[in-house]
């Protein structure tokens, strides 16, 4: 990806990105045998091609907290629950996702490599609209 001069740039240029992404993943099937870390990998593979981290949130210092923060340039920051696919969040998961929103952050859950890219576009979307 291309260096950004302005933050609102690089919040265009990363929405046309991801649909470039999103386009290619809709012509590949869903496999609903594929692993979490599949989706993960996938995730830490696109934040990293927008210039970003994605670092792993501990569990143990606090259970239900989502698995990756997605931090992208320009102070951009979101929670993402990785899943098998079909797979849903644990009631005490959706308990955290909701202080996590109601604390302002973006929290998405995916279970699949075209809901990573579904996610990212409404964070960006989100951080658009800000």
């Amino acid at each position: 990806m291309a260096k950004f001069d302005s933050k609102i740039g690089f919040l265009f240029d990363s929405l046309y990105h991801l649909q470039e992404l999103q386009k290619e993943e809709l012509n590949q099937k869903i496999n609903p045998d594929i692993l979490e870390s599949v989706v993960e990998s996938y995730l830490r593979h696109v934040v990293k091609e927008l210039g970003g981290l994605c670092p792993k949130m501990a569990p143990f210092i606090q259970n239900g907290i989502p698995d990756r923060l997605v931090l992208l340039p320009h102070g951009r920051s979101a929670f993402f629950e990785l899943k098998r696919p079909g797979k849903k969040p644990t009631p005490l998961q959706e308990i955290k996702h909701k202080q996590l929103r109601d604390l302002g952050y973006f929290v998405w859950v995916a279970d699949s490599k075209l809901s990573v890219l579904e996610g990212l576009l409404k964070f960006i979307e989100h951080e658009i609209n800000k």
